[in-house]
């Protein structure tokens, strides 16, 4: 018993120094407890105009490597050479749109089916979790996964399969075609 004792204060000499001080632990050297602050008696606002300066010129000598040239008329290209091709994707309007501009509901349409699309940032196969609700064809309700490659939105079934690809004409609007017979689809909210 004596030996155990021997033993644990030490470690807990350790393990309080370890705190700073014991007054750290809620236990005051003084024996006295500590009296919190006193809360501030008015608080004065700041008012301040922030100045605004444009950022310097990018160094001219900055090579930033050899670069691609980029032509937004053209789609990207399919991983698997065996993949549909995109067919009549709109132009690229210069809408710039990340992964959580996508987040949410939509409606869908292709055809003559209108229905409720919804996407989340859960990792799902094809990308990130997608669902539809009150889809009566199959593509639309076939509708699992979708994600996002150089303001493309490809739009997957359950496999990860593409079924659908859409560019942005607006910051809430995406038009695209059907990779199946090239149908016009879009969603929007």
């Amino acid at each position: 018993m004596k030996l155990a004792f021997v033993v644990a204060a030490p470690l807990l000499a350790i393990a309080l120094a370890g705190c700073g001080a014991v007054g750290a632990i809620g236990f005051p050297l003084g024996g006295q407890p500590e009296q919190p602050a006193a809360p501030p008696q008015s608080l004065t606002p700041v008012t301040e105009q922030v100045v605004v300066t444009p950022l310097p010129p990018a160094d001219p000598g900055y090579d930033q490597g050899p670069v691609a040239p980029v032509n937004p008329n053209v789609p990207p290209v399919a991983a698997d050479p065996n993949a549909p091709q995109v067919a009549a994707l709109p132009p690229a309007g210069g809408v710039d749109i990340g992964r959580t501009d996508l987040l949410g509901g939509w409606t869908v349409t292709s055809g003559t089916d209108t229905c409720e699309l919804f996407m989340t940032l859960t990792a799902w196969v094809g990308g990130y979790r997608a669902s539809t609700r009150g889809c009566q064809s199959t593509t639309l309700s076939g509708i699992s996964a979708w994600n996002l490659e150089n303001n493309v939105v490809i739009l997957a079934s359950a496999d990860g399969t593409p079924l659908a690809h859409l560019r942005a004409t607006t910051s809430t609007r995406f038009e695209g075609t059907v990779d199946a017979g090239g149908v016009p689809i879009s969603f929007f909210r």
